[in-house]
């Protein structure tokens, strides 16, 4: 019998192999998806066996754990809610805050948050007692502490610029490294603030003469009064000396970090297919990227929470961390060294400087009527993000063939740019401050200018879903996902459509547990203001049934799926292209519950209609057809092994009728997927 088994999601890989590595130090047996689980086994089979083989269960707590629990396979659910059923005490190690209540906040919780190594080794150690030599082999290298964050020992022709980087005097701005990611171009009026660059770079640097320590530095202060402006100049004048790039990373929606992290590794050619991969994977390969030993900026822009910042920030490596934050007191034991930017009436100042230039503005004049519509749509959207130039014309609705009329927006545009009330960025991008937001929230024309936002935005996502291009519809998700925030409370159909939109662009990008939320909330808004067969109520419950499938409640996906055929049916008649692509999704999930004669039944209907609608050489027909006959051969296959099986128990496996059952198998080639 195993001594402990270690539960985990695959977000605490990490933190589950490092326990196992201390377990395994002190002579512990320990068994963990990563190490133990073989390749194309079933997961909740191996889940129940590991868990009944143990003496005792650790479960790596944290809020990715907690939000597990709903999703995860019946027999894990059950042995997590009653561990005595499953033969083992549990042990839960809380390595992320988050919350504890339930059965786990009986257990004697063992709190490793903010411990630096030893500390955390100790506190495991005293709290599971282990005891027994190990008798498994586990991976050669040693894992990282996932904890605190530790010395790392970077070469000396890596550390060779770095070690250059003056810190008495300020350079010039120079061109950052290649694969670097930095939406804000270089401010040509930045004066001042000479005594806290030089800090910044000296706290940066800490550590290079024997060992590179990673210091993080956090520029905090009030919005609007140059926190970014001064972590944006310093990258410009000190970014060169970091030889692995400079990564800008928007924090100010905690929910948009991992797409701001997979469009860094976008920027650092990690891996060829880097866009094809799952989410998950794409945020793995970069985290790996960072904890190396080459020097790194990394810069977290309003960072405002604690945990953010000790979730994202690398392990181990040369990587350093900036961070600009509203909140001025951190816990010590995250190692952040602060410089607290003062007031001294910038924030007035700034603030007149914007008001007299927006007051420029002629809204008699042609240019300038338009100018201000731009700036009125750019302050629907999240201040301080980049804008696509191109979207926020397009949000103007303009007809693209009228040649004089692209003119005139691209001088609004030139114009705004001119006045400082739109900052340019990297190309084709630019920023809005967010007083400048304040003062285009004041022109009236608020609801004109989101509906038209909104509108776009659907359009745009929609098209680059449709032309597959990921790297501008990854950039435009901080925006969508903040719109569509917005919008839902309003719970019309406009809201509806942007969560859906928000669910489908999720789904694309491999975050399905939050595209399912978006998809619900979609129809929670729809089936309050829609009659009950209206198709887009059939379209939520499609796209439902969809992610349900792919997460394997494949009964509730059914009745997802039913629902919406039954209004399809209703509106377009039996006959219809939505009415085949539900009667395909149903065929699937039936053949998938074994219901052959349903699923068959299902693929032959979807099949006549597509011959029917679209002609028996359409494309729909071929994918159809490519549906049935994947169908008919995993059938012919299933019902051969069964003979197969049958002959080789009565007859034995020299016999001819045997030899004959396998070569006729043989002739399938291998399984469908």
């Amino acid at each position: 019998m195993t001594d402990f088994f270690i539960s985990y999601t695959a977000a605490d890989r990490a933190w589950a192999e490092w326990i196992a590595w201390v377990l395994e130090d002190a002579k512990h047996t320990t068994k963990i998806q990563a190490w133990s689980f073989q390749p194309g086994g079933h997961f909740a089979v191996e889940i129940r066996k590991a868990s009944a083989d143990a003496a005792r269960i650790i479960v790596v707590l944290s809020p990715d754990y907690l939000e597990s629990l709903d999703g995860m396979t019946e027999g894990s659910t059950a042995f997590l809610k009653d561990p005595s059923a499953a033969g083992g005490i549990m042990f839960p190690v809380l390595v992320r805050k988050a919350g504890t209540g339930g059965l786990l906040a009986q257990k004697g919780l063992i709190d490793l948050v903010y411990l630096e190594e030893d500390g955390a080794r100790g506190k495991l150690l005293g709290g599971v007692d282990p005891g027994v030599d190990p008798v498994r082999v586990k991976p050669v290298e040693r894992a990282a502490f996932p904890g605190l964050l530790r010395r790392s020992f970077p070469g000396p022709v890596r550390e060779r610029r770095l070690a250059a980087m003056p810190l008495d005097t300020i350079p010039g701005s120079e061109p950052l490294p290649p694969g670097s990611r930095m939406p804000f171009a270089v401010n040509p009026l930045f004066v001042g603030r000479e005594d806290e660059l030089r800090t910044l770079a000296r706290q940066l640097k800490a550590g290079n003469a024997s060992a590179v320590v990673q210091v993080e530095s956090a520029a905090t202060g009030l919005g609007g009064i140059g926190k970014t402006e001064l972590a944006a100049e310093f990258v410009h004048r000190y970014g060169r000396y970091f030889e692995g790039g400079v990564f800008w990373l928007s924090f100010a929606d905690p929910a948009a970090v991992p797409a701001e992290v997979v469009a860094c590794g976008r920027r650092m050619d990690l891996l060829p297919g880097y866009n094809g991969l799952l989410f998950a994977e794409q945020i793995r390969l970069v985290e790996d990227a960072w904890t190396r030993s080459i020097p790194r900026l990394l810069v977290f822009d309003n960072c405002e929470e604690e945990e953010l910042f000790y979730q994202w920030r690398p392990r181990c490596g040369g990587a350093r961390v900036l961070v600009t934050s509203r909140l001025s007191h951190w816990d010590r034991a995250l190692g952040l060294q602060e410089i607290a930017l003062r007031r001294e009436g910038l924030h007035e100042h700034v603030s007149r400087n914007f008001a007299l230039s927006f007051e420029r503005l002629n809204p008699d004049d042609a240019t300038d009527a338009l100018a201000l519509a731009l700036l009125a749509r750019a302050a629907c959207l999240s201040p301080g993000k980049p804008i696509p130039s191109a979207f926020l014309v397009q949000t103007l609705g303009l007809d693209e063939e009228d040649q004089e009329a692209q003119w005139r927006a691209e001088d609004a545009l030139s114009r705004l740019t001119a006045l400082g009330l739109l900052k340019p960025e990297e190309p084709g991008t630019l920023s809005m401050h967010e007083l400048v937001a304040d003062l285009a929230r004041t022109s009236g024309e608020e609801e004109v200018a989101r509906n038209a936002i909104e509108d776009a935005l659907c359009v745009e996502i929609a098209r680059l879903k449709e032309a597959d291009d990921a790297a501008p519809a990854l950039a435009l998700q901080p925006q969508l996902r903040a719109i569509a925030e917005k919008a839902r409370r309003r719970e019309d159909e406009r809201a509806a459509r942007l969560c859906n939109e928000l669910g489908d662009h999720l789904r694309r990008f491999g975050d399905a547990a939050e595209a399912l939320l978006w998809h619900e909330r979609a129809l929670e808004i729809r089936e309050k203001i829609l009659s009950p067969d209206h198709l887009d109520i059939a379209q939520s419950l499609s796209n439902l049934g969809a992610l349900l499938e792919a997460r394997g409640a494949v009964a509730e996906a059914g009745m997802y799926y039913e629902r919406a055929l039954a209004i399809q049916e209703k509106a377009h008649g039996p006959k219809s292209r939505a009415t085949a692509d539900s009667l395909s999704h149903l065929g699937g999930l039936l053949q998938s519950q074994g219901n052959l004669a349903e699923a068959f039944e299902h693929y032959e209907r979807a099949l006549a209609i597509q011959e029917n609608v679209h002609g028996p050489e359409s494309l729909s027909t071929a994918r159809s057809l490519l549906h049935l006959g994947s169908f008919l051969r995993n059938q012919a296959r299933l019902y051969s092994e069964r003979a197969l099986a049958i002959f080789e128990a009565r007859l034995g496996p020299e016999d001819p009728m045997t030899k004959l059952a396998r070569r006729f198998l043989g002739s399938f080639g291998p399984p469908s997927p």
